[in-house]
């Protein structure tokens, strides 16, 4: 991944001007072999203060055109001749250098963004160069593709039998045409005489916690596409790190990702490093973008370019690679050391591929987020304050769209709800509606969620992990404002996108999940609760489950009101050992449904 990062001072003029919008040029990408987590710090401040003087010398000293990366940094040129002249020198001079590296050169189309506080660029040109200068088997060349090959011919006869014929490679899931450089200058020598690289001076290195995240398959995604999810990403990174109390000493942004540095020395790292990426997690989530977290700890060094850098950041980018889709791992250092408060509901499995690296998974049970004020470390009173004026605005664009006194007449087709209770006494809801409207068109939807006062009071709705998707199949949305923020009382509106039509012809399926710290502690302490069942609307056919952990006592559960036709079965012992019933009921037309739920220790 690309990173740029905002050089010193002292060694680079202050940026005065916006980089240009967008435009076509070559990217050149060098990749650093002697780059990975475990190299020393003194080594990696060599190579990477050699590696970056040396291209800096090859573009405008502005700095627009230059792209560090944790395994090397990358350049952009217009002219494929120059570019093709600039790799040959690269990596001749490395070489020289003793510094074993690979070239890859691609051409392409690149969209000006601004990260989180600099500017960067996405390029499907520069993922590919990249994935050029990564592969195994050309190790030590300049690559190039077709395109610039061709257009380096065209401009000049010098490059007359500079190419070689032409081939495909695969890196990761990226399939590629290229080019060698097999004319002097365009390939390190097949035993290199790499020697370890030496400084004048030592970059200053201070302990660590790196969270590092990427877009998943974001190299195979247009240029469209590729900057939306960019943006997307760099607004999310960009609000998290302003809710932070302690702002990250280091945010390096990239066009599939980036990273930030929690200085050790200013607190509690680790918890601010946990606190940015389990956010980070969720509201990726829900925005729909694929991302991989990872988190590390370690030494990071500030070279002469650079503000972070070394094997430290590597670490964390290699972790980030291990996680699932969504997911989130972390060394077992980090996890080892890490505050047991943090670690409530979360489930550790070692990765095959490195037992050091732990893949996390956010158990049902779990809590989005910590509770207490010192674990967030977010500023309470202005978040709150920021979301009592959109709660109030919500339910005046509501009132608005449909006034109060106004019933929108709907029907639910399908109703199935899984109620799961833990024996810690927290709950995790899924439920499926199908909605369908004979009359008019449906807009929006308001939902509720209320526990019982001896659940555990939540700040916000997104502690809950909220999540609602649209299962229909189609080019469907769904957005959701908050229009009541109450400890134990949550009001959500959804709005349909496109709206509910009655001309069509299968129903919106909608499914809600979240979770509530704490939310059966009624039930679990005094053996009996009252669960209710409101609508409010026909429902074609119902189905409710209630399940409890099969170690935390037998469940019964009573209807309280007699509906014909309606019938209670067991439910379980399901693959999971979880135990319950199930209540089914066709052709429901009453506003209200109560049920009866008791447990009875074993």
């Amino acid at each position: 991944m690309s990173i740029r990062t905002s050089p010193a001072a002292k060694t680079r003029r202050k940026r005065t001007k916006v980089p240009p919008v967008g435009g076509r040029a070559c990217a050149l990408f060098v990749k650093m072999w002697a780059l990975n987590p475990d190299i020393l710090a003194p080594e990696a401040v060599a190579l990477i203060d050699r590696l970056d003087d040396a291209l800096l010398s090859h573009v405008d000293r502005e700095g627009y055109d230059w792209f560090p990366s944790p395994y090397g940094g990358a350049i952009r040129i217009t002219a494929a001749e120059s570019a093709v002249t600039a790799a040959q020198s690269l990596i001749r001079d490395l070489t020289q250098a003793g510094i074993e590296v690979s070239i890859g050169l691609s051409w392409g189309r690149f969209e000006r963004i601004y990260n989180v506080s600099k500017w960067n660029v996405t390029a499907p040109a520069m993922n590919i160069a990249a994935r050029m200068a990564s592969a195994e088997d050309l190790k030590g060349h300049v690559i190039v593709d077709p395109k610039v090959k061709r257009d380096a011919m065209a401009a000049s006869a010098k490059f007359k039998g500079t190419f070689g014929p032409e081939a495909s490679c695969q890196v990761k899931r990226t399939t590629f045409n290229y080019h060698l450089v097999t004319a002097d200058g365009g390939q390190q020598p097949k035993n290199p005489a790499l020697r370890a690289a030496r400084s004048r001076r030592e970059g200053k290195a201070f302990s660590a916690d790196i969270v590092v995240f990427d877009i998943e398959r974001y190299s195979e995604q247009t240029q469209p596409q590729q900057t939306s999810l960019a943006e997307k990403l760099s607004r999310i990174v960009e609000n998290l790190v302003s809710s932070l109390e302690t702002q990250p000493d280091h945010f390096g942004p990239a066009g599939d990702g980036g990273y930030l540095v929690f200085d050790s020395r200013k607190g509690d790292s680790a918890s601010r490093a946990w606190l940015f990426a389990d956010a980070l997690r969720v509201a990726a989530l829900q925005e729909k973008i694929s991302i991989r977290i990872g988190v590390s700890n370690g030494p990071v060094i500030e070279t002469r370019h650079r503000a972070a850098a070394g094997g430290a950041v590597l670490r964390a980018d290699q972790v980030s690679s291990k996680a699932a889709s969504g997911g989130l791992a972390v060394t077992v250092d980090f996890w080892s050391s890490f505050d047991e408060r943090h670690k409530s509901g979360w489930k550790t499995t070692h990765s095959e591929a490195d037992p050091s690296i732990l893949l996390l998974e956010a158990g049902p049970h779990a809590a989005a987020s910590p509770a207490d004020s010192e674990l967030h470390s977010i500023n309470l009173q202005l978040a709150e304050k920021e979301l009592n004026s959109l709660v109030y605005s919500t339910m005046r664009i509501v009132n608005r769209l449909y006034p109060p006194h106004e019933k929108v007449h709907k029907t639910f087709t399908f109703v199935q709800e899984t109620w799961t209770i833990y024996k810690n006494g927290n709950l995790h809801a899924d439920r499926l509606f199908h909605i369908k409207t004979a009359k008019e068109r449906i807009f929006y939807w308001e939902i509720t969620f209320r526990p019982e006062p001896e659940a555990q009071p939540v700040n916000f709705v997104s502690e809950l992990d909220f999540q609602v998707t649209d299962e229909t199949g189609k080019d469907y949305e769904i957005v959701y404002l908050i229009s009541r923020n109450d400890p134990l009382a949550k009001h959500v509106v959804l709005f349909f996108l496109p709206a509910i039509d009655p001309a069509e012809p299968e129903p919106r399926k909608i499914r809600i999940t979240y979770r509530w710290p704490k939310y059966w502690m009624r039930l679990l302490k005094k053996g009996s609760e009252l669960s209710t069942f409101s609508l409010r609307s026909p429902v074609e056919h119902l189905l409710r489950t209630y399940r409890i952990e099969s170690d935390s006592g037998e469940l019964l559960v009573t209807p309280e009101q007699k509906v014909v036709g309606a019938r209670i079965t067991r439910y379980g012992p399901d693959a999971s050992n979880f135990l319950g019933w199930t209540y089914e009921a066709k052709n429901y037309t009453d506003d209200q449904l109560q049920f009866t739920l008791k447990v009875k220790a074993k």
